[in-house]
């Protein structure tokens, strides 16, 4: 099916800072001036370990919501010199052994998608890291410093998900995106509304 033609005329920045916002102007199929605003993003990585059976999170204090979520280990892509990013694979090992502590010793990508395409250009790359070995992590900021390391076993992490415990958009689909592809291995789980949730099976002392 061949679309109508819009044509981004111009671009003219409103808000320069940690992410920066643009105001767009656009021209529409029937010639109407649109503006849009958007928030310019470099894009970031998120990262499936998976430890034996379990599943390696991190939980931290969000400022925006003002809450601590439990999140699979991300971070953003560093830009370059030349105007780019880094490598996605880079930055899910750095991110990996930043949060973690852990380095992945096979590392897959899973999938690449925008992520609220409404509003800014900021895309997310999945990676599904295993043969995972132990280092030394190396906490970034404040809220990194303070953030706690957990292993949570795969079934009780899919209860979490239905019983709307894990509240992490880009964890939630990452985590269902792992389930497809490595099901045969991953123990699959019966979904209830009992018992458990994450304080109940949550590994700390791995």
């Amino acid at each position: 099916m061949e679309h109508p033609a819009f044509r981004r005329e111009d671009r003219h920045l409103v808000h320069s800072g940690r992410f920066d916002i643009f105001t767009l102007s656009v021209r529409s199929p029937e010639g109407e001036l649109l503006e849009r605003d958007v928030v310019a993003h470099p894009g970031a990585v998120t990262i499936v370990a998976i430890e034996e059976d379990d599943i390696v999170f991190v939980r931290q204090y969000r400022a925006s919501v003002d809450a601590w979520l439990l999140e699979l280990p991300a971070g953003k892509l560093d830009p370059l010199p030349d105007g780019g990013v880094e490598d996605p694979a880079l930055c899910a090992q750095r991110e990996l052994l930043e949060e973690t502590g852990r380095q992945a010793g096979e590392l897959e990508l899973l999938a690449d998608f925008f992520v609220s395409p409404g509003w800014s250009d900021e895309r997310i790359i999945i990676f599904l890291a295993t043969s995972l070995k132990r280092m030394s992590p190396s906490p970034q900021g404040p809220e990194e410093q303070h953030m706690e390391v957990l292993r949570v076993p795969f079934p009780e992490v899919m209860r979490m998900v239905w019983n709307g415990e894990l509240r992490d958009l880009k964890s939630v689909v990452a985590l269902f995106l792992a389930r497809e592809r490595l099901g045969h291995i991953l123990p699959d789980c019966a979904v209830d509304g009992g018992g458990g949730g994450e304080n109940s099976n949550e590994r700390t002392g791995k």
